[in-house]
């Protein structure tokens, strides 16, 4: 049952692809239609359901998916093992669905868009995709995910034409999600048998699931919660929909950088296994060196283009995203260090109870920071929040890999890319001074700003670019001799 690592990461790789250009596509268009509150609506309200599912999932879907891997070679095996976390999870979503609607009668504010985003917790206790991904059917669960995306997208265009339509976009998403998840059903013929009721252990797994659990947990808390104290601390649907569309954003760029992550990873614990420590630290330097280029570049030109951009993606009526995305905009390369060191470092080491207590750390910082800010600076306070939490998360990620990775020689080099950035910034930002906002425009900074960067990165030669010219030319002449 051998699988081809390299169809499996073109098929993920093509739904990242579309995960990203989906919201790009529609962002524009929501904005307009729903406005700042409809947007700070679905905001809030999605983050609330998102504890639900959070408790209704219970580390399922990441403990399952392992489990599968492990056993995938015997179908008697992972029929048993699959059917006792359904049903677990089953259980769960049950509990947490109660619970649900328990909240929604008592809480009395956004009845009809509560009860529409039901389906998804119903979505996620039919969601078996933990399982697919256990048998590296990645093709299967793409071409679903794709297929799902692109009408939930079209449907967007076709149905949603004023504010009024707001349950609707809610009603396309949540549909979406449920579809999604009761289409991999029909396939579980092929994988699975029956198996004896009275043979399952349901239970048997709850421990192993909550070590999962709890990782999720931390990283719901300094990723969710802020949109949830916005509108509890604020009672404005608009300062959520700012803070929405201005972290979507940030979120888009930092997809881009740390995907590197995802492929890294199974080649960095197989260096660790070997106890090949020197090409591991050789493999991470040059990871972080490449994230960085990356996200600093991003960073400042976030910031850089937020005067022009805003208005002409977004439209009128959100100026205040402009002083989010500068705020937001180091976070950029935040997570791009802390991604890369977990990913490529921390979790292939066998760190992950020093990684939780970074995770749990930060969340915490992120509440404290909230409670104190969202007061006084709303939206922005919250930003800010987020950005330590997240600074506080990476400095404590370079502590846990100071053995793997040397911060003289990352700082040794960054200079060169911060140099660059501060440039590329400076010339970005004056073209917005003195030109009105347009595509046209944005399209002169981008390309302009670019263009210094690399420029920059040149005249400085950076080791490790001229390392990438190399190896390419290398490639170019072996094709054509």
């Amino acid at each position: 049952m051998a699988k081809s690592i390299k169809k499996n990461y073109l098929y993920n790789l093509a739904f990242q692809i579309l995960q990203v250009l989906a919201p790009l596509i529609t962002a524009p268009y929501i904005a307009r239609i729903i406005g700042p509150e409809g947007n700070g609506v679905s905001s809030f309200t999605q983050s609330i359901a998102s504890y639900f599912i959070l408790f209704a999932s219970v580390g399922v879907a990441s403990y399952g998916q392992r489990q599968i891997a492990m056993e995938r070679d015997n179908k008697r095996k992972r029929s048993k093992t699959f059917w006792e976390l359904f049903l677990f999870k089953a259980i769960t979503s049950l509990i947490s669905l109660i619970l649900y609607v328990i909240f929604i009668v008592v809480n009395g504010q956004y009845t009809v868009i509560y009860l529409i985003l039901g389906m998804t917790i119903l979505a996620n206790a039919f969601d078996i995709a933990w399982f697919f991904q256990g048998m590296e059917e990645y093709k299967l669960i793409s071409i679903r995910n794709i297929v799902i995306k692109l009408i939930g997208t079209a449907l967007t265009f076709i149905l949603v034409k004023t504010a009024a339509d707001l349950p609707i976009y809610i009603g396309i998403y949540a549909v979406s999600q449920l579809v999604s998840s009761l289409l991999l059903w029909p396939e579980m013929r092929k994988y699975v048998v029956r198996v004896p009721f009275k043979s399952l252990r349901i239970f048997r797994h709850t421990k192993e699931t909550l070590i999962y659990f709890l990782p999720q947990i931390a990283t719901t808390i300094y990723t969710v919660v802020d949109k949830t104290m916005l509108g509890v601390i604020t009672g404005s649907e608009a300062e959520n929909g700012y803070y929405e569309q201005a972290y979507k954003i940030t979120t888009l760029t930092t997809t881009l950088i740390t995907s590197l992550n995802t492929v890294m990873t199974s080649r960095m614990s197989y260096l660790f296994g070997k106890k090949k420590d020197d090409e591991l630290k050789v493999r991470l330097l040059k990871s972080m060196r490449f994230s960085l280029m990356l996200s600093i570049a991003f960073s400042f030109g976030i910031a850089a283009v937020a005067k022009d951009f805003v208005p002409w993606f977004f439209g009128e009526g959100y100026e205040k995203v402009v002083s989010l995305l500068f705020v937001f905009a180091p976070l950029v390369t935040i997570i791009a260090i802390s991604n890369c060191l977990d990913w490529q470092c921390l979790t292939p080491v066998g760190k992950r109870v020093q990684v939780l207590g970074a995770l749990w750390g930060g969340a915490v910082l992120n509440v404290i920071l909230n409670l104190i800010l969202i007061p006084s600076l709303a939206s922005v306070g919250a930003a800010i929040g987020s950005v330590f939490a997240e600074l506080f998360i990476a400095i404590v990620f370079m502590i846990l890999a100071k053995k793997y990775i040397s911060v003289g020689k990352v700082l040794g080099e960054i200079w060169k890319y911060l140099l660059a950035g501060i440039l590329m910034f400076g010339v970005v930002f004056a073209i917005s001074l003195v030109r009105e906002p347009s595509f046209v425009t944005l399209l002169i900074e981008v390309l302009s700003g670019a263009a210094i960067y690399v420029a920059t990165i040149l005249i400085l030669r950076d080791s490790m670019v001229f390392e990438y010219i190399d190896v390419f030319k290398k490639k170019l002449l072996k094709k054509h001799r």
